[in-house]
């Protein structure tokens, strides 16, 4: 069973329920190798560093952050007090490895060697631009900036999340929460169009899919359910078109400069024709789901990094 999904390029990482990090190809669709992470630990995230030859990982609950290498399969560091990770961006075009963390300061660490470079306070997410020097940042709003430490144009907020982000060349979109898809000029920051959905309808993902000059993305329905959509918008004026009902799955992630779209159940599915190509034979075994533990039982039997977060995080409000 896979929980999480992330693409660079052609190469796909899926974090099964246990620790395992699953390395495919979508090229050949050839199982590349398994990257062990952190036992039993919910919550991980992973990224690919520029040129997929690194893979980063880091837990929200326990284990830490750790490096990589997808070359030589060993692992390169490990930083296991690093906790309550929400995201990992690492293909920006200043290589940088910028990990977002749930209540606490952004920091950028050194992708070599896992040390803290900088921390960013105020920093909530980063999304980075894999054709361009383009990063969005979420503040309190929304930055496009070419460096994260540096505001160029702000775009305030309509709802309270970001659900997806697609860099075009000249454009970017932003799909939020119950909210709207917004277009933005990279150039100058202005919105060149706005598409809301209908009600009870957002897009839970978003990309830019160079064969077809289209920003795709994935509709769901989320106050009533039922299977997501396979839909496009046009980058000039963001015209609204159905493509395909999409297979039922939990999780998915966009690939191969947005010409793909790889499900949790290992489907791969080409945009241009709505068909599935492949199934990848991810693993299907299920399994429960950790248990946190309480927080008293955090602070006397835990591991450091579990003291540390039932510290962080105090007894639970009665």
């Amino acid at each position: 069973m896979i929980r999480h999904l992330a693409a660079s390029g052609v190469t796909i990482a899926a974090v099964d329920a246990i620790d395992t990090v699953h390395v495919w190809s979508v090229d050949s669709f050839r199982k590349l190798c398994e990257v062990p992470t952190f036992p039993k630990a919910p919550g991980i995230r992973v990224a690919f560093g520029r040129g997929c030859s690194t893979l980063y990982a880091g837990s929200w609950y326990a284990g830490g952050a750790m490096c990589y290498s997808l070359s030589e399969l060993r692992q390169l560091w490990r930083r296991k007090e690093l906790v309550r990770f929400s995201d990992i961006t690492a293909d920006g075009w200043d290589c940088g490895l910028y990990c977002c963390f749930d209540g606490r300061a952004t920091v950028r660490l050194d992708p070599a060697t896992g040390q803290t470079v900088e921390r960013l306070p105020g920093l909530k997410e980063v999304y980075s631009s894999p054709i361009g020097d383009w990063y969005l940042v979420g503040r309190r709003t929304l930055d496009i900036v070419s460096e994260p430490t540096t505001t160029r144009y702000r775009i305030p907020r309509t709802t309270f999340a970001i659900l997806g982000v697609a860099f075009a060349p000249d454009c970017v979109a932003v799909s939020e929460s119950g909210g709207p898809v917004r277009c933005f000029n990279l150039k100058t920051g202005e919105e060149k169009w706005r598409h809301v959905p209908v009600s009870g309808v957002h897009l839970i993902d978003v990309a830019f899919c160079e064969a077809l000059d289209l920003f795709i993305g994935v509709e769901w329905a989320y106050k009533s359910g039922g299977a997501s959509r396979l839909v496009s918008r046009t980058r000039t004026s963001g015209t609204h078109s159905f493509i395909v009902d999409l297979p039922e799955a939990s999780d998915g992630t966009f690939c191969s400069s947005g010409n793909l779209l790889v499900n949790s159940e290992g489907d791969v599915v080409e945009v241009a024709s709505a068909k599935i190509l492949h199934r990848l034979n991810f693993p299907r075994e299920e399994y429960e789901d950790p248990e946190f533990p309480n927080s008293e039982e955090r602070m006397r039997t835990g591991t450091p990094e579990q003291r540390e977060l039932a510290r962080l995080m105090g007894p639970p409000e009665s």
